[in-house]
């Protein structure tokens, strides 16, 4: 892939690639939706830069940061997934004007997932194809794997705070996540948690190298505004239900993805959700020549 245009759209960076090895007309373009919260798109598109199966693609992708994210500009106020919400809608409807193309797809990564069938929950008619990665049925199994991932590493490699946290645990009364960022605290290092999120040991180094190159902080502050009104926004608890939509829907996740209960795909009440076997929490870079064919199978109505 080949970065052909770019412009700003509210304040957001948007970026437009298409493929280098095709001499045909692209048949359309993908908007891809980036997770985090607090992280941006230059991770994905540096990866369509590298990988090859990306290349001999029939689609192009248009990649925004999100708002206060990676290269876009910040809010005047505290960040909510609502605003996000709200950006997403505006990139939708302003992709034409701003770079002369039309979106026949959203991609949505992780939290991005989330945030792009939202955006189609409350927008029905606005019939783009939904593709979603590396995200849970449910977003509490998100908070209560993510917790237990910081234990299990607490207890291996730092037993006592292992005590602490289970002490912090004892004493809250609440809901366990609640005390997670305080559990989080008690960490050394945060570096092993990056094994729950990788099947593919090769692509998490190919990963980590690219990251360096990349070298665009990720936000911590945007991730806590944003994961603070997601939380408390109730409504938000109900799981994701892509049956209620009508657009066409491909979900894929790794059977690897620990934070996201990768393992429980093939349960038969997750039939819907497509499962890669060789793949966490990125499927889409873990396993990219299975997901480039599954994408163009979808999207030329073949599902």
């Amino acid at each position: 892939m080949k970065l052909v245009n770019s412009a700003i759209v509210n304040g957001l960076v948007t970026n437009l690639f298409e493929p280098e090895n095709i001499s045909r007309p692209v048949k359309g373009y993908i908007l891809y939706v980036h997770g985090g919260p607090g992280s941006h798109s230059a991770y994905f598109e540096k990866a369509l830069q590298e990988l090859p199966a990306y290349q001999n693609m029939d689609y192009g992708w248009v990649c925004y940061d999100q708002r206060g994210c990676g290269r876009s500009a910040g809010a005047s106020s505290a960040l909510t997934h609502s605003i996000n919400r709200q950006d997403l809608s505006d990139i939708c409807d302003q992709v034409k004007s701003a770079l002369d193309v039309e979106t026949i797809a959203i991609f949505g990564h992780s939290y991005g997932a989330f945030l792009a069938y939202d955006l189609l929950k409350h927008r029905p008619n606005l019939l783009l194809r939904l593709i979603i990665a590396g995200r849970s049925v449910d977003r509490r199994l998100a908070q209560q794997r993510s917790l237990s991932m910081d234990l299990l590493i607490l207890k291996e490699d730092q037993p006592q705070e292992y005590m602490q946290a289970l002490e912090i645990l004892k004493c809250h009364n609440g809901s366990p996540w609640e005390v997670s960022k305080e559990i989080r605290g008690l960490m050394n290092s945060t570096e092993r948690r990056k094994a729950f999120y990788w099947g593919n040991l090769k692509t998490m180094a190919w990963y980590d190298d690219l990251k360096s190159r990349v070298n665009i902080a990720e936000n911590d502050d945007i991730y806590r505004q944003v994961r603070t009104s997601y939380y408390a926004d109730n409504s938000q608890v109900l799981p994701i239900d892509v049956s209620i939509l009508k657009q066409k829907t491909l979900w894929i996740n790794g059977v690897h993805d620990y934070l996201m209960g990768g393992e429980m795909t093939g349960n038969p009440e997750l039939a819907h959700i497509k499962s890669y076997r060789n793949s966490g929490h990125y499927p889409h870079l873990e396993q990219p020549e299975d997901f480039v064919r599954d994408v163009h199978y979808f999207l030329r109505g073949n599902s």
